[in-house]
């Protein structure tokens, strides 16, 4: 790809406007995303070597907390230009410091509009932030005690109690999660019952005494 082979050179400018246009293209691209936040970053050296694009060495779980935060406002700005993708907000979540105050702002911004539509995979979405306890429990409350769980019971009750069904099991607390699952009974959707299967099979393995 000629945007990897620019960066191998350092020429960052050009292969920036190349990562910019693949973004365009595919906006919930991961390549294409950290290809550009590497171009944008002259602190990452490139490996002329292998011939490889240096974004591929972003450790985004790795990261310090001053380059997280820059690397945070350049997707928020980057989303703002391609506002479909939901790869972009994820990424800038994931990368968001547990102390940061727009965390929670940014996790309200991420999940009412999938919260409206029904997305059934919604928790294995978010799945990958919950390694920090600190926005698992931002999650928590946003579905608990926010105004977006009412919001979530109004518009999807299923989907309500099915994400807190897992997010329940992701904690092993079963009590709770099969409390969710217990008030899906009678839902159409068929996907409720695929997830609830999983749920259900891990908890009698796990959690026996519950049952």
């Amino acid at each position: 790809m000629k945007a990897k082979l620019l960066d191998s050179l350092n020429r960052r400018d050009e292969s920036k406007v190349i990562w910019s246009e693949l973004v365009t293209r595919n906006a919930d691209s991961e390549e294409a995303i950290l290809g550009w936040l590497g171009a944008l970053d002259q602190g990452l050296s490139s490996s002329s070597d292998l011939g490889i694009c240096s974004s591929y060495f972003i450790d985004l779980d790795n990261l310090g907390e001053d380059k997280a935060r820059s690397y945070s406002a350049k997707l928020a700005h980057l989303h703002n230009l391609h506002e479909s993708s939901s790869l972009i907000p994820r990424l800038r979540l994931s990368l968001l410091p547990d102390s940061s105050e727009e965390l929670e702002e940014a996790l309200e911004a991420y999940l009412t509009p999938r919260i409206k539509r029904g997305i059934p995979s919604l928790f294995i979405d978010v799945q990958g932030l919950y390694a920090s306890k600190h926005k698992r429990d931002a999650i928590q409350r946003l579905f608990t005690t926010h105004q977006i769980a009412q919001l979530s019971l109004e518009k999807k009750p299923d989907w309500h109690n099915l994400f807190l069904a897992q997010h329940y099991a992701y904690e092993d607390n079963w009590t709770q999660a099969f409390s969710h699952l217990h008030k899906l009974d009678g839902s159409k959707e068929v996907a409720v019952y695929m997830i609830w299967a999983k749920i259900l099979k891990v908890g009698c393995n796990t959690s026996s005494a519950i049952l």
